[in-house]
């Protein structure tokens, strides 16, 4: 790594060479590019300072495959700097001449951190992270928005659901004894009644349940899935599964779709329609 920087941390920089490589021992490819800093961030002060007077370099190695997973139980795959490369580049990670063809100009943050003291004389700092030119220099590890985690939240209802812990019951409070004598049960009022004598009030009748219309007790999943698709309007797919999944939470009262009848689909149906309508 060709650098003359004098300190760890978080730096601006814009890129002045791209080319793809190979790692020396596997061959993995691997995406070297050559920066200019142009900013370092300062901790304390929380700003970022001005370094293009100070000309200095970093060079930048990121391996894009190698072995991963469990120990024991690692295969080929991609790395956590290829999913980097894609964010930082724009690339959409499908063809390797393509990265090797981005032209250079591409602003950015590089994290720098102390190096092995093995290879400390040589190399005092290595990269550890890079990052889009805009990131949050303070951020530790990758963070959703509020809305990315409505996503999820709708996406894996079920699953959360599932695992869960179920609450834990409460405990009745015990009953404090009292020497007074117990009112009498209050019962709901009609009009306006005076202290001195109230009368009775008959328990209130429930009224009867709606009788269910062949169309609304046969209704389906299917048939839901489809009155949606029909008529959800200008939505994307994504925000349309977002809205049937909460709709499907909601009204089973988070059971699932097992909880669901056909009334229960039919309301499904109504409550994704008009949250998409929404959108």
């Amino acid at each position: 790594m060709n650098t003359n920087v004098d300190r760890s941390g978080v730096f601006k920089v814009i890129s002045t060479e791209h080319g793809l490589g190979q790692t020396r021992k596997a061959g993995y490819p691997q995406y070297n590019v050559q920066t200019e800093v142009t900013a370092h961030y300062d901790d304390d002060t929380e700003q970022w300072v001005d370094y293009t007077e100070y000309e200095m370099e970093i060079g930048v190695r990121q391996c894009l495959f190698g072995m991963v997973g469990k120990q024991g139980a690692k295969e080929l795959g991609t790395t956590l700097s290829y999913d980097q490369v894609c964010k930082v580049f724009k690339w959409d990670g499908a063809d390797l001449q393509v990265l090797a063809d981005i032209e250079p100009g591409v602003e950015f943050q590089v994290t720098l951190k102390d190096n092995d003291p093995e290879y400390a004389d040589k190399n005092p700092f290595q990269v550890d992270w890079i990052d889009d030119f805009d990131a949050d220099p303070k951020q530790k590890i990758a963070k959703c928005t509020k809305e990315e985690i409505t996503g999820l939240n709708a996406k894996y209802a079920a699953l959360l659901k599932k695992k869960a812990t179920p609450a834990a019951p409460k405990t009745a409070k015990k009953a404090v004894k009292k020497t007074v004598k117990k009112a009498a049960p209050k019962v709901p009022e009609v009009g306006v009644i005076t202290k001195k004598k109230k009368p009775a009030v008959p328990p209130p009748v429930a009224a009867p349940a709606p009788t269910p219309t062949s169309q609304v007790d046969q209704y389906t999943k299917n048939k839901a899935w489809g009155d949606v698709v029909d008529l959800k309007g200008d939505v994307t797919d994504e925000q349309l599964r977002g809205a049937w999944q909460n709709a499907i939470h909601d009204v089973s009262n988070g059971q699932g779709e097992e909880a669901l009848n056909g009334e229960g689909w039919w309301k499904v149906k109504d409550r994704t329609l008009n949250a998409v309508g929404g959108i």
